[in-house]
């Protein structure tokens, strides 16, 4: 295996020159690949111990070498990212395309959207759903069974977190309150009304993303073009603009319902009051 295979070392921009952002990177690829020669002794190693035509195969000894064996070689072992595999998905009785795309991006994470194209609007709601996956050193398509029981009946996002290592240096750190950052902005993306899965390490960052988007006090309020003299002058007294927001599912060209004043007609009152005492006394139950 070359140098620099599976991504190598990531590059360097800005003003930090490559012996600033790579060395460390070039150490751990050059220790990768010094390993390749004893991985593949203990992979044919492990082969003679568990070849059925080998009597030691059968002994403790045996048994305990190719173990080992084999520890040694996946723990040493790149692993690439595994494909989603999901084409299609199953909604309503109909099967419908699944496409995944990048809808948001940052230098540490992607924002996944399985966007299911469907030929007719399903009759069930579609809630949307964000499941956050761990930043435990693995990919996210361990999560692929997740993913593929939430799609007949969700809208689902997933978050992609990218290899620390792979992300330049100047593109600075990133701590629990970059997570939450993370976090709230996607919210922000996906706009009102979404369910949040945090997959075990994500627990507490999103709790904290909740809490602090409920401790700011954020609202979306609907105005027409006939308010905008009035958010313009809300703007003026607060010293700054108010962000507009489009939201993707509202029809913005439909024309507002006819405005109503009062009831029509005078209120009932109900039957008079003689025609309420015998109904009464007809609905009256009898005891004996």
């Amino acid at each position: 295996m070359a140098i620099g295979e599976f991504g190598g070392a990531p590059a360097a921009t800005g003003n930090n020159g490559p012996m600033y952002a790579a060395p460390a990177y070039w150490f751990y690829e050059m220790s990768q690949a010094a390993l390749n020669p004893s991985r593949a002794f203990a992979d044919a190693v492990r082969l003679f111990y568990r070849n059925p035509a080998n009597p030691l195969s059968y002994t403790a000894f045996g048994k305990t070498m190719a173990a080992s064996l084999e520890l040694f070689e996946r723990s040493t072992r790149r692993y690439g990212k595994p494909e989603w595999n999901i084409s299609s998905t199953v909604v309503g009785g109909e099967r419908v395309p699944v496409h995944i795309s990048t809808i948001w991006e940052r230098p540490f994470c992607r924002l996944l959207h399985f966007e299911r194209a469907f030929e007719h609007a399903p009759r069930r709601p579609q809630p949307r759903l964000l499941i956050v996956a761990p930043m435990s050193g693995h990919y996210p398509t361990l999560l692929r069974g997740t993913v593929e029981g939430f799609l007949p009946n969700h809208d689902v996002f997933l978050t992609e977190w990218v290899d620390a290592r792979m992300v330049p240096v100047s593109e600075g750190g990133f701590d629990l309150d970059d997570y939450i950052d993370y976090l709230i902005s996607m919210l922000h993306l996906l706009g009102g009304d979404v369910h949040m899965l945090a997959v075990c390490q994500p627990s507490v960052p999103v709790l904290a993303a909740v809490a602090r988007m409920e401790a700011a006090g954020e609202a979306i309020t609907f105005v027409t073009p006939e308010d905008e003299g009035d958010v313009r002058a809300i703007e003026r007294a607060l010293g700054k603009p108010i962000p507009r927001v489009t939201l993707p599912d509202f029809d913005y060209r439909a024309p507002p319902p006819p405005k109503t004043r009062g009831h029509e007609g005078p209120r009932s009152r109900g039957p008079p009051r003689g025609e309420r005492r015998n109904e009464r006394r007809r609905y009256r139950p009898f005891n004996r």
